[in-house]
């Protein structure tokens, strides 16, 4: 049994996005896919320094999520990756765990044997996507949220596994406030931050999916 918030996989709905297929103004777009493009470029090198990515923005609809996959789809890809456990470059696939931040503190709450065990596996996947990092993750218990996010945190900078992480907050003081400083410090240690402005883009790429099956018919 998996639960279901779980993913190991890329969803369906991502597999065919492609960075190139981003739209937007591209003075807002552009900076984000050379961030992403290069991140990816040297992608052995930040999978063995555990450098990820912060993406962050208060508009939904702007795919932070989106790229987010993407760039977890190119890792989870057959590639020369580094080994963590044999401490070498070997060639093979890597895992990949997205999770949004919620429901990570959701199951750090229940102590029964296979809570504990996937909390567990998601601390320890080579590579993790924690989405949703914003005020309503935290809307259980803010302190006990804090402290179970600080120990995932912790545990990934400290043995350099890579972490995608996407937030609606506004810019990075109002996620800093809502983490805490100590916490933001080692979010931002490893993380590099792209900022997600602009307007939400899902009613204008819905008019281009129309406008798409109306010249196929």
């Amino acid at each position: 049994m998996r639960l279901c918030e779980i993913k190991t996989q890329v969803p369906d709905e991502y597999k065919n996005f492609n960075i190139t297929d981003m739209i937007g103004d591209p003075i807002v777009i552009e900076p984000i896919k050379q961030t992403v493009n290069e991140y990816l470029k040297n992608l052995l090198v930040n999978e063995k320094n555990g450098a990820g990515l912060l993406f962050y923005g208060i508009s939904n609809g702007t795919g932070k999520t989106e790229l987010s996959y993407y760039v977890l789809a190119k890792a989870q890809e057959a590639r020369v990756k580094w080994d963590r456990l044999g401490q070498k470059e070997s060639v093979g696939y890597s895992k990949i765990t997205a999770i949004r931040c919620f429901d990570y503190l959701k199951y750090c709450g229940n102590f029964e044997v296979y809570f504990v065990a996937m909390v567990q596996e998601i601390k320890t996947s080579p590579f993790l996507l924690l989405d949703e990092l914003s005020p309503g993750a935290f809307r259980n218990n803010m302190a006990a949220g804090q402290e179970e996010l600080a120990s995932l945190v912790d545990y990934r900078v400290s043995f350099n596994l890579p972490t995608i992480y996407t937030s609606n907050c506004e810019n990075l003081e109002v996620l800093k406030k809502l983490v805490g400083s100590t916490l933001y410090s080692r979010i931002a240690y490893k993380a590099i931050p792209v900022n997600f402005t602009g307007p939400d883009v899902r009613p204008l790429i819905t008019e281009q999916l129309k406008e798409e099956l109306s010249n196929n018919e």
